[in-house]
């Protein structure tokens, strides 16, 4: 099921992604640095993760997850 909704997923990203280019509205430079960062990040980080306990990398979500959700209400705020 995780496989099927992976592949869901990335269709429904292309869409959406062919939509914004579409109209326009994509920043190219700034997306090839975004593209870049999530190449090079997905790699290391899997890298990281897997050298490291599991109870860490939880503890990590959670408060990378936490740091997010706090700096957007603030800023939506």
């Amino acid at each position: 099921m995780i496989g099927i909704r992976n592949v869901n997923a990335v269709w429904i990203n292309a869409v959406a992604g062919l939509c914004f280019a579409g109209a326009g509205v994509v920043q190219w430079p700034d997306a090839a640095v975004l593209v870049v960062g999530q190449i090079v990040g997905g790699y290391a980080g899997a890298r990281l993760t897997r050298r490291l306990p599991p109870a860490m990398v939880r503890r990590a979500v959670v408060v990378f997850g936490l740091a997010m959700a706090a700096a957007l209400f603030v800023t939506i705020s």
